[in-house]
C-alpha cells in the first residue's frame, strides 16, 4: 500500500475502532461500520496483490523452463 491518502485512511479507521462508540459520532469520521469495511479492503487489495506477484512470478518460471528445454537464451 503505497499511495499516502490510502495509508491515513487505514490509520484513522484503526484509530476508529479504538474509540469508545459514543466518541466515534462526535469525531465525525468514519462510523465503526465504515471503518471495518475500509481495513478490510485493504487487506483484500493487498491479498490481491500478493495473488497477482505469485501469478506472474510462476509464468516467468514456466517461460524460462520453456527456453532451458528448448535451447534458446
Amino acid at each position: 500500500m503505497a499511495d499516502i491518502p490510502r495509508q491515513h485512511q487505514q490509520r484513522i479507521a484503526k484509530a476508529t475502532l479504538r474509540m469508545n462508540p459514543a466518541m466515534v459520532g462526535v469525531m465525525g469520521g468514519p462510523s465503526i461500520a465504515e471503518a471495518k469495511k475500509i481495513l478490510r479492503d485493504i487487506e483484500i487489495e493487498k491479498n490481491l496483490h500478493v495473488t497477482v506477484h505469485e501469478a506472474m512470478t510462476e509464468i516467468h518460471s514456466d517461460i524460462n523452463k520453456a527456453r532451458q528445454e528448448s535451447g534458446a537464451k
